[in-house]
């Protein structure tokens, strides 16, 4: 899975062979993933707050090869969940946006600032270097 975003008609879910359109909300697509680790978003983010001392933009761990970082606030209707692990490169576009480089050399563009996106890039990073 490459990202997660909100459409009119759902969720949209791009991984690098199929591009499909739920229709479920941010949150209870999330807690459908992490039910299968047996935790819940809420649980989860509590947890990894605490123990490691986040404050906010926590990443969402769901597993070994599924980490999240949020393009924006997650409550945004124009926020995008970016899997880790999927990115090759982040750079900066025009007009303020930023352009994300998956494995599989497609190209995402968002409107947000190169500097917030690479930030919270790095502190998922950080973050599973610490797992």
């Amino acid at each position: 899975m490459q990202f997660i975003e909100r459409t009119t008609e759902g969720l949209r879910i791009k991984s690098r062979d199929a591009d499909q359109v739920v229709k479920k909300g941010l949150k209870q697509f999330l807690n459908a993933l992490l039910q299968k680790e047996y935790s819940t978003l809420d649980g989860r983010i509590k947890a990894l707050k605490k123990e490691f001392g986040l404050k906010n933009n926590v990443p969402i761990y769901i597993h070994e090869s599924l980490c999240f970082y949020m393009s924006t606030n997650m409550r945004d209707t124009q926020s995008t969940c970016i899997n880790y692990h999927e990115v090759l490169s982040i750079r900066q576009g025009s007009h303020q946006n930023t352009e994300i480089i998956f494995k599989d050399l497609s190209i995402k563009h968002l409107d947000v600032s190169y500097q917030k996106l690479l930030k919270r890039h790095i502190q998922t990073a950080r973050f599973l270097s610490n797992l």
